[in-house]
């Protein structure tokens, strides 16, 4: 197949692909999930990054591409399930009785959070993790920087160069 394919080649390349491997995406990650509960919002959800991405005339193993896909798709979904009830969690164990959130405001905190969440997978593992641990466990620098055997001042520049990052990433993706 070349680089460049026309839109009625694309979308017949994207047929067969949904066609011939619908059902195996299914069985596939029924197999790996136990459930159907996301099971089907799953598979669209796969099916559409490939319609969006326009290159499935490209792909020369479609079940690895899928279920590579999947996985991906799967992990966004539980960390973002992970991050609404840590949040959920957080409103009722801190909740103060005079203030009501509305459930729009509940709304946009979590899609704050998942923003957020974007934003913090790009860092580096240690600055994700220095600021992960830094700002929702409370742990101190000092603490951190033995965690991570670096001294505190690397640990500093570390928050400081991973809230730049975050402060940036939702500017650019508001």
């Amino acid at each position: 197949m070349t680089a460049q394919a026309s839109s009625e080649e694309e979308a017949q390349c994207f047929q067969h692909i949904y066609v011939n491997h619908y059902r195996w995406l299914c069985q596939w990650l029924y197999r790996h999930l136990k459930s159907q509960t996301h099971l089907e919002d799953l598979v669209q959800d796969t099916f559409l990054k490939l319609f969006i991405s326009q290159k499935a005339h490209l792909i020369c193993e479609p079940k690895a591409y899928l279920a590579t896909t999947a996985r991906g798709i799967l992990i966004d979904h539980t960390r973002h399930e992970i991050i609404e009830r840590q949040y959920l969690n957080f409103l009722s164990e801190n909740q103060q009785h005079d203030v009501v959130n509305s459930p729009e405001q509940l709304f946009m905190y979590i899609e704050l959070l998942q923003r957020l969440s974007h934003a913090i997978h790009d860092l580096a593992e240690r600055q994700r993790m220095s600021l992960l641990l830094y700002y929702l466990e409370g742990r101190s620098q000092k603490y951190i920087a033995e965690h991570f055997a670096v001294s505190v001042r690397t640990t500093q520049y570390d928050l400081a160069k991973a809230m730049v990052h975050c402060h940036q990433w939702l500017q650019q993706h508001h």
